[in-house]
């Protein structure tokens, strides 16, 4: 990144469609400009002859132009802008696109180039200027990295095939003005037909000049998945005029036609007389309303600060704006905009903000290089490899964090380190030789010894090289039969050696003088030969030596096949004294041992039967019989000899912590002690519930996860979060593991579900929420993953590491195809959606009194209150039912809902008087504080009813707050708030003061009660705060629920104390 600031000399972008141009701050007189330039081009041209003839001078060498131009291109990558040239391609090259501007008459030019802008994605394309277009069309189209760049740059600026229109769908979303007309994509005419999935806009089916107009109205039209607009809903088209003062047929006359008295004169056309909109005038002639002249109807709304079709709205649903454009005083991933009406105008509004850098092939920080100055890049890492290629450091490498070997394989020294990297260290050896007598060495640097003097070994240890040894160097010449000094001669310093003399026992016969092998002198050695030594005391053989006999075999003892493997083998007997010796060093089978040998002789090393083990000190109990005694679940393992050692215990199951699963894991004959628990979290959440979950992984780790504007402690330090989040990881016995909070200036809304994904190699938690900015730009960081919202409020998800605690990722908008979601529209109100099997949205909402709505196909009118309403609306965006719940009081209506893995849906709502859900008839006892709240299983197909489950509260207070449903284990779980006596069927729960808590199981076949259980207050009090989050069944069958009090609670029988302003807690039992 350029550190220049200097105003001076820099290209500057007025808007898409403008060429560059230059300013120079320090002469602004642009014939002093010229003059300068000429002397510097005449400059450059006699370096460049000088450098010519100096390269041939001293490099001896054949000189070429200095060129380096092949076709359009260049190999170079300096700035030769304002550069002297012949030809374009002098001007194009690697870092920079230009081109040779010659004047007319002239030989010489000038290079006008600018600097290539860094890509990302090589083969993307996107728009830009024609410098010098030869057609109406002055854009043009840019490819990432083409053939002749060798790094990630913009190519250069080609003209494009010009089209007739842009009607096409590829054309209408690729950022291209493909017709030439000014306007591309979504703000061209031609892309009147497409949409970008999800928007809105009003629509009407007749002329647009009758939309608004008298009784006709417009209708909203959705875009649909095919990037089509859908059907026009909610409009009114023109009837026949009706004498009823009304403009019916939307002219802007009322009445046209009709009877009255001649002469008479009324205003026509719009009554509200909004934005451009002016009411006309209509005179009674022959009796009857003649036509209404000098009104203003409304028009179709244009990017122009007006209100063209008079609907109390200026510039409204962005008119004549959507398509991508460029900002090209931005780089990277920021320079890429839409266009939007702002006060008027059309304007390029940016979309995406600098992040921080990541080593990902993007330019995330918007600065212009890709994969920068990324925190932990540089430090060291271990690339695998063995010795010296192990070291390196960690760099970004096609956008992908890589740990780059620093050091290669060499020659391995004596230095102490694997320098030939094969996993060795200093495995070097040499010969050597301490004296300069008995051996020479060669040129090639071998020795050549005589005989008995031999070379040594100098051995690389811990490196330093050991010393010579186990070389034989020349000693003192004695007599032994041996060349002691290495001169090639065997005892030369005895003359007497050789000359002959007389042996007189036990026989005389004759000898030679020769050198005792023991270097003690000379013996008379017999040289008449078969005399044969035998054990008797006598040298029988006249060598000078009694009884040198070898010693002879004696019989093997041991049993057959076995003698001469392993270890076994038969004895000897020596001759001592002139008699032999008893038979000794015979080795004879033993039992076989794990120790790497054959012990028992038998050919087989290690032949040994696998042995029972156990590596626990609780569990199993070794007997005196030498076997284990096991309380179930564990059990003793098997091992085997490996290489001469005991390899580990396998199939041993040893105790482990109680996983709240069934069964006894510590084997302590106890099956789920300790399991049932709720736990006060060190954590105050605030004055607002912005949501909170639990989680529970195989391990039987708990993970809790919400929105806080309070105070959390931990390790003695406690941390204010100001509407941000927070999570906590308990283990087994309820320790905390790691804390973590996400805060930034912008706000948490909600966080609405936790979600423990353990589908890939590694589990991973998902958190999704709401971000809340208001009016203003704000942000909020997930670790080192920030997020930015420029107004209103944004969906997100992010992903935690739940062994660390550390963020992996972070995103707005996630996808709604695997998450219930929440929409608003002013004309439809407020509806909560959950996805189903196949492409299904089910939705919820509220239909108000008197008011007909239509779903598809189907009418749903209010019977007389407000009511709630439930659809389905598959894949192709039918809908295959609709049906409601009302009856005919006011506050009828659905709390929430959820879906199986089998595609039915479960609803929660109440019904304040009798009514109905659907057909099916709901009584409601009672009057006044006594409405009947309900829990419904609708199948896929039709909506209708498996069963509906209800239950009353005393004063009339209750909520639910969720629904689990899991149609694998056959489980339905309700929970939510009560205020004081809650009937389930024939349980009752009950809660002294402020508001209580219950969980309730149903039969997941007939909906019928299971089980009831509450969390209530145990004092009288009208203050308490109580919130409950989702519901959560681990794979242990455990349920989990979190949630926060801030007063002393029954938990179905254990007794909780809370002392904040509402303290997090989390219950975990095992399903009953």
């Amino acid at each position: 990144m350029s550190t220049n600031s200097s105003p001076c000399n820099k290209r500057l972008y007025l808007t898409r469609h403008e060429p560059p141009f230059w300013r120079d701050c320090r002469n602004p007189n642009p014939q002093q400009t010229k003059r300068k330039a000429n002397v510097m081009r005449t400059q450059m041209r006699q370096f460049a002859t000088l450098s010519a003839l100096l390269c041939c001078l001293f490099l001896g060498q054949a000189c070429s132009a200095d060129n380096q131009c092949e076709g359009t291109h260049s190999q170079t990558s300096i700035n030769p802008n304002e550069s002297p040239c012949t030809t374009s391609c002098e001007c194009n090259n690697q870092r920079f696109e230009g081109r040779c501007v010659i004047q007319e008459g002239r030989e010489m030019g000038v290079c006008q180039a600018v600097s290539r802008n860094v890509c990302e994605t090589k083969g993307s394309r996107r728009p830009c200027l024609l410098a010098a277009p030869t057609t109406t069309c002055r854009e043009g189209i840019q490819v990432c990295q083409p053939d002749y760049l060798n790094t990630a740059r913009w190519g250069d600026c080609q003209p494009i095939e010009q089209a007739t229109n842009e009607s096409t769908q590829a054309k209408c979303f690729d950022g291209i003005d493909n017709d030439c007309d000014g306007v591309f994509d979504l703000g061209d005419p031609d892309c009147k037909d497409f949409c970008r999935r999800g928007t809105t806009r009003p629509c009407f089916p007749g002329d647009d000049t009758q939309r608004n107009v008298g009784e006709c109205r417009a209708g909203i039209q959705t875009c649909e998945a095919n990037q089509r607009w859908g059907e026009c809903k909610g409009a009114i088209s023109p009837t026949t005029e009706q004498c009823d003062n009304k403009d019916n047929n939307c002219d802007g006359s009322v009445d046209e036609g009709c009877s009255c008295q001649n002469g008479d004169t009324r205003t026509c056309g719009e009554n509200n007389q909004l934005g451009e909109c002016k009411a006309g005038t209509q005179q009674c002639q022959q009796e009857t309303w003649g036509p209404c002249t000098n009104a203003i109807t409304p028009q179709a709304e244009e990017c122009d600060d007006k209100d063209n079709d008079c609907d109390g709205q200026i510039d409204e649903e962005n008119p004549g704006g959507g398509g991508i454009c460029v900002l090209p005083q931005q780089k990277g991933t920021c320079s890429q905009g839409v266009r939007v009406c702002s006060e008027g105008s059309l304007i390029c509004q940016q979309q995406t903000f600098p992040q921080t850098e990541q080593c990902d092939g993007k330019d995330n920080d918007c600065d212009g290089e890709i994969d920068e100055n990324i925190p932990g890049l540089g430090g060291t890492c271990q690339t695998g490899k063995q010795g010296v290629c192990g070291d390196g450091i960690f760099t970004c490498q096609n956008g992908v964090p890589t740990c780059q070997q620093q050091t290669q394989a060499t020659q391995e020294l004596c230095d102490g380190k694997d320098n030939d990297c094969d996993g060795q260290v200093d495995n070097l050896k040499r010969s050597c030789y301490p004296s300069t007598k008995g051996c020479t060495r060669d040129s090639q640097g071998t020795y050549l010894c005589q005989t008995p003097c031999r070379t040594g070994e100098d051995i690389c240890i811990n490196g330093q090289w050991s010393g010579c040894k186990g070389a034989i160097v020349p000693t003192q010449e004695i007599c032994n039969q041996k060349d002691d000094d290495c001169n090639g001669t065997i005892d030369e310093n005895f003359p007497l050696r050789g000359t002959t003399c007389s042996i007189t026992t036990p026989c005389q016969r004759t000898g030679i003088w020769s050198c005792k092998t023991d270097g003690s002198g000379l013996f008379c050695k017999d040289t008449t030969g078969n005399l044969q030594e035998i054990c008797n005391g006598k040298d029988d053989d006249c060598d000078g030596a009694i009884d040198n006999i070898p010693p002879i075999p004696c019989p093997y003892k041991g049993p057959a096949n076995t003698e001469n493997k392993g270890g076994c083998k038969a004895g000897t007997q020596q001759c001592i004294n002139g008699t032999f010796s008893l038979c000794s060093g015979e080795v004879l089978p033993q039992t076989e041992r794990c120790n790497g040998k054959d012990d028992d002789c038998n050919g087989v090393i290690d032949n040994i039967p696998a042995r029972v083990c156990y590596s626990s000190q609780t569990g199993c109990v070794l007997q005196s019989s030498g076997g284990y005694k096991c309380t179930a679940p564990c059990q003793t393992g098997t091992q085997s000899c490996q290489q001469g050692t005991w390899g580990a215990c396998k199939g041993e199951l040893q105790p482990s912590l109680e996983l709240c699963d069934s069964k006894d894991n510590d084997c302590d004959g106890l099956v789920d002690e300790g399991c049932n628990w709720v736990a006060a979290l060190p954590i105050d959440v605030g004055a607002t519930f912005l949501g909170m979950n639990a989680v529970g992984d195989r391990q039987g780790n708990t993970y809790i996860i919400g929105g806080i504007n309070g105070d959390m402690t931990h390790k003695g330090t406690t941390t204010k979060v100001n509407n941000g989040l927070f999570g906590v990881k308990l283990d087994l016995k309820r320790n905390i593991v790691w804390t973590i909070t996400a805060q930034g200036n912008a706000k948490i809304k909600r966080i609405f579900k936790l979600q423990l994904d353990t589908s890939g190699s590694q589990d991973i938690l998902r958190i999704y929420g709401i971000i809340d900015v208001g009016a203003n730009a704000a942000s909020i960081s997930f670790g080192s993953h920030t997020l930015s919202v420029n107004i209103g409020q944004r969906s997100f998800v992010a992903t935690l590491d739940p062994t660390t605690g550390q963020f992996l990722s972070a995103k707005l908008d996630f996808y709604h195809s695997t998450r219930s979601y929440y929409t608003y529209s002013p004309t439809l109100g407020g509806e909560w959606h959950a996805p189903g099997i196949g492409g299904d949205i089910y939705a919820i909402g509220t239909l108000h009194a008197n008011v007909t709505r239509t779903f598809g196909t189907i009418q749903l009118t209010s019977k007389g209150g407000t009511d709630g309403y439930i659809y389905r609306q598959d894949n192709q965006f039918k809908t295959p039912w609709a049906i409601q719940l009302g009856s005919t009081s006011s506050g009828d209506g659905f709390d929430t809902l959820t879906t199986d893995q089998a595609g039915d849906l479960y609803v929660g709502g109440v019904l304040n008087t009798t009514g109905a859900l659907g057909t099916t008839n709901i009584t409601v006892p009672g009057t006044g504080f006594t409405p009947k709240h309900l829990v419904a299983r609708l199948h896929r197909a039709t909506g209708a009813q498996a069963w509906v489950s209800t239950f009353v509260e005393e004063y009339g207070f209750a909520a639910i707050t969720d629904i689990y449903a899991d149609s694998n284990k056959k489980q339905v779980l309700v929970g939510g708030r009560f205020a004081s006596k809650l009937t389930y069927g024939s349980q009752v729960v009950t809660n002294l003061g402020g508001e209580g808590g219950y969980l309730a199981r149903l039969d997941y076949t007939t909906g019928n009660l299971l089980w009831l259980k509450k969390m209530s207050n145990n004092i009288f009090t009208s203050s308490s705060r109580f919130e409950l989050g989702d519901i959560s069944v681990d794979t242990h069958n455990n349920v989990l629920i979190a949630g926060c009090s801030s007063s002393a609670r029954n938990f179905d029988g254990t007794q909780v104390t809370f002392n904040k302003t509402c303290q997090a807690f989390v219950w975990r039992f095992t399903m009953p």
